[in-house]
C-alpha cells in the first residue's frame, strides 16, 4: 500500500486516463487525510444492492469473501447506516471542526464523463471551472494495481460555497458498465487530518470479479 502522495505531471496523469478508460481499467482519485491508523477490512456488496455492512471485525481480519468489492476500513471511521443519498456506503471521519463523510458511489455508465464531473466538484467549492483534464491537479495514487490520480479541492477563503475542502477518486469501470465514485468532503482541517487515511483507505480498493469474468 502506497503511503506517499508524489505530483506527476498533469499530462501524464491525462493520458494515463484516456488509455486506460479505452481498456476498460481507468481511474481517477481524490483522496484526504493525513494520518497512521490501524485498518480493519470491510466487505461491501457489489452494486448496485446495497446491505448495512457487516459489524467490523478485529483490525486486519478479513471477513467472509463476497463478490463486488473489498477494502480496508480505518479504525477511527464510523460507518453510517443506510449509506447516504445514493451511495452504497458512507462513513463519518470524527474531527473538532466536526466530522468529514466519506462516500462511495457506483453509478452505471460514464456517469457524466470525467472533465463536467471535475468541473461540478470545483463549482461545490467555489473554484472556478476548468478547460480541461490536465489544467486540474492531481497526485498519483495505485488503485486495485492500476494508477489513477488523486484531486484535492479547497475552498478559496472569500468563497461562499458550503463545502469547505473535498477528495475524489473517480474509476470508470466500462466491462461492467459502471463508474465508482470516492469522495470525501468536510471541514478543511478535519480532512487535511484524515487524507492519509483516505488514501490508504482508497488504495486498499480490490474489485472482485465473478467466475467467468
Amino acid at each position: 500500500m502506497i503511503k506517499c502522495s508524489k505530483y506527476i505531471s498533469q499530462t501524464v496523469i491525462a493520458q494515463a486516463w484516456l488509455k486506460a478508460t479505452a481498456c476498460g481499467v481507468l481511474s481517477l482519485i481524490l483522496l484526504a487525510g493525513c494520518e497512521d491508523e490501524q485498518v480493519r477490512s470491510y466487505q461491501a456488496p457489489k452494486a448496485p444492492a446495497y446491505t448495512p455492512p457487516a459489524p467490523m471485525g478485529p483490525a486486519g481480519r478479513p471477513h467472509a469473501a463476497e463478490p463486488g468489492i473489498t477494502w480496508s476500513l480505518p479504525e477511527s471511521w464510523l460507518p453510517i447506516p443506510g449509506g447516504s443519498g445514493m451511495a452504497m456506503a458512507s462513513f463519518d471521519a470524527p474531527g473538532e471542526s466536526g466530522a468529514a463523510k466519506v462516500t462511495v458511489t457506483p453509478l452505471s455508465g460514464q456517469a457524466g464523463g470525467v472533465l463536467p464531473n471535475i468541473n461540478r466538484w470545483r463549482g461545490q467549492v467555489g473554484l472556478e471551472p476548468v478547460g480541461a483534464i490536465e489544467e486540474q491537479p492531481m497526485t498519483s495514487v495505485q488503485v486495485d494495481q492500476s494508477p489513477a490520480g488523486l484531486i484535492d479541492l479547497v475552498s478559496p477563503p472569500d468563497a461562499t460555497a458550503g463545502i469547505e475542502r473535498m477528495l475524489v477518486v473517480l474509476v470508470p469501470r466500462p466491462q461492467h458498465n459502471q463508474t465508482w465514485f470516492f469522495k470525501m468532503t468536510g471541514p478543511n482541517q478535519t480532512v487535511d487530518l484524515h487524507k492519509q487515511a483516505f488514501v490508504d483507505f482508497v488504495e486498499s480498493v480490490s474489485f472482485a470479479e465473478a467466475p467467468g469474468e
